[in-house]
């Protein structure tokens, strides 16, 4: 994957630079931020799903028409969940929408996947002392893998979808693409893969969670906020939001407070 190792610590100047030479090589990764550099490619069906004991069967076979009941006034359109592209279509619209499903959203743009990163950052009390950004080259994982998407069949599988945006106004704004899988970690079973096959599907880079405000600055530059990512009264309403009340730092991090107490408690000798 061109320079990057599995696992990569940048600035967000550095970040910046890294992907105008990949715009210039002109090579398609997807994308997918996450606030805090702990936390694995999970779906939300496989986080929630143990809370109720509850497998993909049950979730494809009486869940989702359940809830497809339960929005067919919003949305006044029948589903056929035996119909592939049907059940790609509704799962990323419900998903987008905050119900538990067995994607996971990406994005094409690396200044999108920045975005998501850093937003959910706690300006107060972060959580973690840095962000992640996972990087996957799909193209290379398609030529080596077969793509089912028939999520009741029994071998694991991962494979990237791109439904069309009906009923999802989000889909053409984040640029995205999503994964469905019947595996719990995504990222373990891509390290397996990688590992067999000796070739880089995935990769990973960091960012301190300090560098916040600069990007979130250089990414509305760029037109990218909640307003251009989430169309509609709320996007523009958290956008409005963030230009008002964002904190002009990031506060102490959790290692960082743990460090103070530390040389409080334990001071060096002069």
């Amino acid at each position: 994957m061109l320079d990057l190792k599995r696992i990569n610590k940048y600035t967000w100047e550095n970040y910046k630079s890294y992907f105008t030479d990949i715009a210039n090589s002109n090579i398609k990764f997807l994308y997918r931020g996450h606030s805090d550099e702990r936390w694995n490619l999970v779906s939300t069906f496989h986080r929630e799903a143990p809370k109720s004991d509850i497998d993909l069967n049950y979730y494809i076979t009486s869940i989702l028409p359940d809830v497809h009941h339960y929005i067919s006034d919003i949305i006044n359109e029948d589903f056929d969940f035996l119909n592939k592209n049907h059940l790609e279509i509704f799962l990323s619209m419900i998903q987008h929408h905050g119900f538990p499903t067995p994607l996971l959203d990406w994005t094409f743009s690396p200044y999108i996947g920045a975005y998501f990163a850093f937003r959910e950052v706690d300006e107060v009390s972060p959580t973690s002392d840095y962000v992640k950004v996972f990087i996957f080259n799909y193209e290379l994982y398609k030529h080596n893998f077969s793509q089912p998407t028939d999520i009741l069949q029994p071998e694991p599988f991962i494979s990237v979808i791109r439904p069309v945006a009906r009923h999802n106004p989000r889909i053409i704004p984040q640029d995205c693409a999503f994964t469905i899988t019947n595996v719990k970690d995504m990222g373990d079973q891509i390290r397996k893969l990688e590992d067999e096959s000796q070739k880089l599907f995935l990769a990973e880079i960091t960012m301190s969670v300090k560098e916040k405000v600069v990007a979130l600055r250089d990414l509305d530059f760029m037109g990218i906020n909640e307003q251009s990512l989430f169309p509609g009264l709320d996007g523009r309403c958290r956008s409005l939001k963030k230009r008002y009340f964002t904190a002009p730092e990031v506060g102490k991090t959790q290692s960082e407070i743990l460090k103070e107490l530390t040389e409080q408690l334990f001071p060096k000798k002069p």
